[in-house]
């Protein structure tokens, strides 16, 4: 669990750059991290220079960036992402959840975007939101990978609610 991070450049909860292939599979959950300075990108993760960057179910839940990719900000290098949630992340300039910079696209599908519809530019910037075969609509059939997602984040949001009723006054971002 990532929760509440912060950086003033990028990568709220995580910086990669010029590592080897990356592949975060299995649950990790990004939650209400952030970069606040000028120009700040990727309020969870900010990737770039890898050979290759592969998510693959995991949740980004209100992340936020004072610049572009409210949750994942790429640069120069290959990314795919498939089964992973994307909830309320917030962007200032582009990309509420990720921004794509000279990179190339392996495939965002099977992502639920927070919406019931396909994602739009506002959702990921600088990718051709036509490359998107497919998408996850909350119904009551629904992937296995995005269902194990969703009861970790409610588990995860009650153990952040009873740690709330612990302390009446949280620090506020």
């Amino acid at each position: 669990v990532f929760y509440k991070n912060t950086a003033t450049t990028s990568g709220g909860a995580m910086h990669l750059g010029d590592v080897k292939p990356v592949s975060f599979s299995g649950h990790l959950y990004f939650y209400d991290n952030g970069v606040t300075g000028n120009g700040g990108s990727g309020g969870a993760i900010f990737a770039a220079g890898c050979s290759n960057f592969d998510l693959k179910g995991h949740v980004f839940l209100r992340n936020y960036a004072s610049h572009a990719g409210g949750a994942i900000f790429v640069n120069n290098n290959p990314i795919s992402a498939s089964y992973n949630i994307f909830i309320a992340n917030d962007a200032r300039t582009s990309g509420d959840d990720v921004e794509v910079f000279n990179s190339n696209v392996g495939s965002f599908d099977m992502n639920y975007w927070g919406i019931q519809s396909k994602p739009s530019q506002d959702k990921i910037h600088n990718y051709n939101i036509g490359n998107i075969r497919s998408w996850v609509i909350l119904q009551s059939i629904i992937p296995d990978e995005i269902r194990k997602c969703f009861i970790g984040v409610f588990f995860w949001m009650a153990l952040i609610n009873s740690d709330k009723n612990k302390n009446p006054n949280p620090k506020n971002r």
